[in-house]
């Protein structure tokens, strides 16, 4: 299967996810274009904000909870496992509001996310739902 047929087969479920769920994790390996995917789907409605630059991790590691009200939802953070101290917050967030469907929307590395961080990772288990992007690209 191709990546461009993996993405557009994952489509409905994503949306579809996301039209049930507080929050979305998307992960999968390295250029596996979960963030292209969520941008495809979500970019017109949901601020995209990337935790990979220096500065802007750096913001969240030091102030999670500042960061996490400076993006209200409806957001994209993608490459959450360098910010996992974000993860409480955001789960703060949604149980402040948990009727309302689609606020977060997350990527990450899977290994980080499942090993890692796990403590953290288990803060949304029952508000988020989970769904991992393969790459037919081989070994990354």
């Amino acid at each position: 299967m191709r990546p461009a047929d993996i993405e557009r087969s994952l489509e409905p479920i994503l949306k579809e996810a996301a039209a049930e769920f507080p929050a979305l994790v998307l992960t999968g390996p390295r250029l596996a274009s979960k963030t292209t995917l969520l941008l495809h789907l979500f970019g017109t409605h949901h601020r995209y904000v990337s935790l990979e630059p220096p500065d802007v991790r750096g913001a969240a590691q030091r102030d999670p909870r500042t960061f996490v009200e400076m993006y209200p939802p409806p957001v994209i953070f993608d490459e959450v496992q360098y910010a996992p101290d974000l993860l409480p917050y955001i789960k703060e967030r949604i149980d402040a509001n948990r009727d309302e469907t689609g606020q977060f929307l997350l990527t990450g590395s899977h290994w980080l996310l499942s090993f890692q961080h796990r403590s953290h990772h288990s803060e949304l288990h029952e508000e988020t739902r989970y769904r991992e992007l393969r790459s037919s690209r081989g070994p990354q």
